[in-house]
């Protein structure tokens, strides 16, 4: 009877310390770092196509008048800019945007003219079994500050998705520079 106690007892025992281990485990994994998109890409050697490069230069383009460059007195600035910060991976990189754009934004008056943006890389890559782009870009942003003449030139490289309807999705900024 002695033994058979002691059997059950160390039974209890083990199995309690594999269900402490497995709750330790699981918390470990909740708490790592999530991947970006961009490290879960499958990155081809091949480069989009000509037709795929326009429309994403164009949808990149409008993308950029929709949350980089904004005018001061747009009626959701607050909500660009959040989407625009959620876009930056770098974490680095995203503080450091901010810190400049609220200082650039700090006394109102910022009117944007024009934005052109140019493709200089492209690649297919694979995301979630759908085809994504990996794409460098650069963006010119001209207009007037408080009545003076500015132009921020940007450097970014992104990882976006063209839909069937000509729908250009910036998912990430994997990479932001500026001038």
């Amino acid at each position: 009877m002695k033994r058979y106690i002691s059997f059950i007892l160390m039974i209890c025992l083990i199995g309690t310390l594999m269900v402490g281990c497995g709750k330790e485990e699981k918390k470990e994994k909740k708490q790592a770092k999530p991947l970006t998109i961009y490290e879960q890409l499958t990155i081809k050697d091949t480069p989009l196509s000509d037709d795929d490069s326009k429309v994403i230069e164009n949808g990149i383009n409008n993308w950029v008048k929709g949350f980089l460059a904004v005018n001061s007195n747009t009626d959701d600035k607050e909500l660009s800019d959040k989407i625009l910060y959620q876009s930056v991976v770098n974490q680095e990189q995203r503080e450091k945007l901010e810190k400049d754009r609220d200082a650039f934004y700090k006394n109102g008056g910022i009117v944007v003219e024009e934005t052109t943006t140019k493709i200089s890389n492209t690649k297919k890559a694979e995301y979630q079994k759908k085809e994504v782009g990996v794409v460098d870009c650069e963006t010119t942003v001209k207009g007037t500050a408080n009545g003076e003449a500015f132009e921020k030139k940007y450097t970014m490289q992104m990882v976006v998705k063209r839909d069937e309807n000509d729908v250009v999705t910036v998912y990430e900024i994997n990479s932001i520079t500026w001038e």
